[in-house]
């Protein structure tokens, strides 16, 4: 039973009457003020009062009144929810805390406790609604007093992962606009320093305050500096101001707070507590396999191995109650599906637990992740895509308050300079897609579904097509860049994807075929992790998630992968070139590249003249070649798996041989036929596999793994290319 004392300050009040002159005192009619009644309790201990039951909290020393560095200017707290005050302060010690009305210094609430014996207090003060009041919090024991001033009570967000969640604004290529545009101070920004990656003496029990790194503290969302917001998430950011759009929209002028707490290089098991392992085996074989071991002795670990950022990142604010949280992480993991579709699900629920939220329900937006070199793809381009999946499949579990949010479609240019191809440096609209994702599950526990990618929910036969039902349509399903839908594929009984033409038919649905699938079973979406050609959106903008539909799920590449070139719609395209080295070091290398080259040629996008969204205008003079470069490791052809290239010709120009080049050796392709496709085309159709080889003629060619390109011979003319497919 707690132990209660009561301190009562009595206010004595003189009033004095004039009985010659009969006057009373002015003031005599004014309300007088109450007399302060603090109730003193017992705190409750910090370690009893977590909800994890393990791993209680490394408790400093506590001969005088510490606060976690959360606690300071500028800060917001969570509206609706209680606001926790904690910290050290010597046993038996009275501490007080007060949150006062800045400016009339009218006192709101006032509340007390003894330290507990351990040295630890906790003081928990009622909800507060939104208002436009703005507040002071002081906390005191004995002589020592902490008076934080320019409070807020708002919407609070934990934003965590790794490196690309950690991209400060000022480290983006949007950070001149967007300072530019800061304004606003109700949007504001906790920012604790990065951990050392070279310190190597965590502890593996949580830690009370944060200490390591630096502590920039509360930055207002108006302080357009280096050290202010440009120290800030670059995504967080971005979904902060969206967010506070959003409640701008309904009539709300509702703070937004962000508590940014993402480490770079850091794996999804340096996030979960440790007792999450502790008394699940099949978990802890799961990690033990994997490279970051169970350690059961409790010595010191690096900052990247399993509880290391929970014991230093999150553990020191769980107290802190928070609206939910966005999750940016995994490109350390793409490897290791299976280890991370099981640590993904006890993240979720015990930081859940961890903030008392109901279990399973803390509200989460999880982005997936940007197409990167990870040096594996020599076999496959699904290894990032098959990863992303972990995400979607995680959303739909509790889709009221998880979401996954696509963006394979947004810009890629990295750092020049960047050791590795992996931190994009435009952030805007990543942050702006969690930021609505966001407010669908945590503001509305899941009834604005227009604000999180559309997802696939059914796939029907109709005849010789598939209907696709999506979820989160919104307004309606669309094309994001006005083109023809791209990206989608469809295959028969035998699983063999064929690229397909799509288009919506309904709000919610689209019809996907292929002419060389006459009884499709099967399909997928944006199944591709270097693609950026799919363009399926909902009213709101957002982009729909990857999928496949098969009986075995579409294990690798060699089943399907996206191909630019073949649509002619656009004449750039995302690539990566060949990892060299460079005074000893790697050097990865990315950029935007053109997607077809011309010798004795020039070429420009025409839509007039297209079978569907645009192709391309052709003027050849005599000996021109019109190439792909097919460099490493974008284009996985997967020639072998095709029997046929055509290739859709009009006007003057004549095709006369179509070649790839692979090293030294050159592929001259059989022209076996043509025929008529429409808008004035004809399509020469060519064999892959009836070939000259060198001149020399080879049927059962076999083709390496990476080709250098494929060249078209045109003879000279003017006229249009269009729809070029692999069948």
């Amino acid at each position: 039973m707690r132990r209660v004392k009561f301190l009562v300050g009595i206010l004595l009040a003189c009033v004095c009457f004039c009985s010659a002159c009969g006057s009373t005192n002015p003031d005599r009619d004014k309300p007088i003020d109450q007399p302060e009644v603090i109730e003193y309790m017992e705190s409750d201990d910090l370690n009893e009062a977590r909800a994890g039951i393990y791993n209680k909290f490394a408790i400093p020393e506590g001969n005088r009144l510490k606060l976690p560095d959360i606690f300071g200017d500028n800060m917001i707290v969570q509206r609706d929810k209680p606001i926790r005050v904690w910290g050290v302060a010597p046993a038996g010690e009275k501490v007080t805390v007060r949150l006062r009305e800045s400016g009339t210094g009218k006192s709101v609430v006032a509340r007390g406790v003894y330290a507990c014996e351990n040295n630890t207090f906790l003081v928990e003060l009622p909800a507060l609604q939104v208002s436009e009041k703005v507040y002071e919090l002081v906390v005191e024991c004995g002589a020592s007093q902490r008076k934080f001033e320019n409070v807020l009570v708002g919407e609070v967000i934990l934003a965590s992962g790794q490196s690309n969640m950690q991209v400060a604004l000022c480290e983006t290529y949007e950070w001149e606009e967007i300072a530019e545009q800061a304004k606003n101070d109700r949007v504001r920004f906790y920012v604790p320093g990065v951990l050392a990656a070279e310190d190597n003496q965590y502890e593996y029990c949580p830690q009370l305050l944060i200490s390591r790194g630096t502590t920039t503290g509360w930055v207002l969302g108006n302080d357009a500096t280096f050290s202010g917001i440009g120290a800030a998430s670059a995504v967080a950011y971005s979904a902060a101001i969206q967010l506070y759009e959003l409640f701008r929209a309904e009539g709300k002028n509702i703070p937004v707070g962000v508590l940014s707490l993402p480490v770079g290089g850091t794996g999804i098991a340096a996030w979960i507590p440790r007792y999450t392992a502790e008394e699940d085996k099949d978990f802890k074989r799961v990690l033990s396999s994997s490279y970051l071991p169970f350690k059961e002795d409790g010595s010191k670990m690096h900052y990247t191995d399993f509880s290391a950022l929970f014991n230093y990142k999150i553990a020191p604010v769980v107290n802190y109650n928070i609206g939910g949280v966005l999750w940016y992480q995994g490109e350390t993991d793409a490897g290791n599906a299976d280890l991370y579709r099981e640590a993904l699900e006890r993240l979720i629920v015990s930081w859940g637990t961890e903030f008392r939220f109901e279990e399973g329900a803390m509200p989460i937006v999880m982005c997936q992740l940007a197409p990167f070199n990870t040096g594996a793809y020599e076999n496959t381009t699904t290894a990032i895509v098959a990863f992303n999946r972990v995400f979607s499949e995680n959303a739909a579990k509790r889709p009221q308050t998880r979401s996954a949010v696509a963006i394979y479609d947004c810009r890629l240019e990295y750092k020049k300079g960047d050791e590795a191809t992996i931190h994009t440096r435009y952030k805007k609209e990543v942050g702006e897609r969690m930021g609505k994702a966001y407010y669908d599950v945590a503001v509305k526990n899941g009834a604005a579904p227009q604000y999180r990618s559309p997802q696939m929910l059914s796939v029907t036969a109709s005849g010789n097509k598939l209907l696709v039902k999506f979820s989160s349509a919104g307004t309606g399903l669309t094309s994001s860049n006005g083109l023809p839908l791209t990206g989608f594929a469809v295959a028969g009984e035998d699983e063999t994807m064929y690229a397909a033409e799509a288009e919506v038919v309904a709000p919610d649905t689209v019809e996907v075929y292929s002419r060389h699938v006459q009884s499709p079973r099967y399909c997928a979406y944006a199944y591709s992790s270097l693609n950026m050609q799919a363009n399926l959106v909902n009213g709101e903008g957002q982009a729909a998630l990857p999928f496949v539909y098969s009986k075995n799920e579409l294990p690798d590449a060699k089943n399907y992968c996206q191909h630019d070139y073949l649509a002619c719609d656009r004449l750039q395209v995302w690539r990566y070139f060949p990892v060299r080295t460079e005074n000893g070091q790697m050097v990865y290398e990315a950029d935007y590249a053109p997607l077809y080259r011309g010798t004795n040629c020039t070429f420009s996008l025409n839509a007039e003249n297209a079978l569907r969204g645009n192709c391309l205008n052709v003027i050849a003079e005599p000996g021109a070649i019109l190439s792909v470069p097919l460099n490493y490791p974008y284009d996985v052809h997967q020639f072998n798996r095709f029997e046929t290239l055509s290739v859709c010709v009009k006007g003057d120009l004549s095709l006369r041989e179509v070649s790839i080049s692979s090293g030294k050796n050159t592929i001259v392709l059989t022209p076996t036929n043509s025929e008529t496709a429409g808008n004035g085309y004809t399509r020469y159709l060519f064999s892959l596999h009836n070939v000259a080889l060198n001149g020399i003629p080879d049927e059962n060619y076999r083709y390496a793994a990476w080709l250098d390109s494929i060249d078209f011979s045109l003879d000279a003319g003017n006229g249009f290319i269009d729809e070029m497919e692999l069948f």
